[in-house]
């Protein structure tokens, strides 16, 4: 049995609270039959979901964390894509990472310092996720200019295959076709609307979830635990705190050089919170006195 220290449960409320939100206001419309007078008041994309799917977008859309270069970019997404989840998956995942490692380290340091340690590890991994992001979009932007510039079989195969992997596998007959025919005319012109609808998902496409805050953690667990044993559920045999940290970090820097566009895991924010952790630890270290 997981013993929760009160910070970490009240980070685990507002997670599961957050992410239940729009089933919760979905079944009140449904109640109050207000679903006429709330699909006006949504945008036509979103009018079409359902009540829960358009709520959950509408959270996505403002808390989760965009590009500065979306028009749906706002400051305080650095801090609230950390309570925002994906699906049942990917919040179970973070928290089940929460209730392990937190506890321990929550009472170590302190209620107030847990808590500074777990919004500062998730800003810092946001901030990182998008210097790195935008990154990979200036490279994206320039392979699209190309695209645009001259649309031929051969450049679009390139700007697929460096940001599109499988769409670009199983349409191998299409680059053939557009190859062969000699009139050019449609493919060029569904060429470049694809390339422009996939910069602009690029660019809207917001990051959510609590990993770079759990992996901050996780690094602060193993540094300040190192040999504590825990026994994951695979392989199911105890395996020392700092192994599972260096596990965790060289997968997510082999996913980092890999660099597959079809991976759609933010391992940047990963290894942000990872980094965030580090400065934290090494910062209370140089302050041991205070530490307890």
């Amino acid at each position: 049995m997981v013993q929760l220290s009160p910070t970490v449960l009240r980070l685990l409320i507002a997670n599961v609270v957050i992410f239940a939100l729009p089933f919760v206001l979905g079944g009140v419309v449904t109640i109050l039959d207000l679903g006429d007078q709330l699909m006006a008041l949504l945008p036509a994309d979103l009018a079409s979901q359902g009540y829960e799917s358009a709520f959950k977008s509408l959270i996505v859309k403002y808390l989760g964390l965009h590009n500065p270069e979306s028009q749906d970019f706002m400051i305080f997404q650095f801090l609230t894509a950390a309570f925002v989840h994906s699906d049942i998956g990917h919040l179970f995942g973070n928290m089940l990472g929460l209730m392990v490692f937190g506890p321990m380290l929550d009472y170590a340091v302190g209620a107030k310092r847990f808590l500074t340690f777990y919004l500062v590890t998730a800003v810092g991994a946001g901030a990182i996720y998008v210097a790195t992001n935008t990154i990979e979009i200036s490279q994206m932007k320039t392979e699209a200019a190309e695209v645009m510039r001259s649309t031929t079989p051969d450049n679009l195969a390139r700007f697929m295959s460096a940001n599109d992997t499988q769409l670009y596998r199983s349409n191998l007959d299409w680059f053939r076709k557009f190859g062969k025919d000699d009139d050019k005319t449609e493919y060029i012109h569904e060429a470049r609307r694809y390339v422009t609808v996939k910069l602009q998902q690029a660019i809207n496409t917001p990051m959510v979830g609590a990993s770079g805050a759990i992996m901050g953690i996780l690094m602060a667990f193993g540094l300040l635990f190192p040999n504590t044993e825990l026994v994951l559920l695979f392989p199911p045999i105890p395996i020392k705190a700092k192994f599972i940290v260096a596990g965790y970090m060289a997968y997510d820097i082999y996913r980092v050089i890999q660099d597959s566009p079809d991976d759609h895991v933010a391992h940047y924010a990963h290894l942000g919170g990872m980094i965030f952790g580090w400065i934290f630890v090494m910062y209370w270290r140089r302050n041991a006195r205070t530490f307890y």
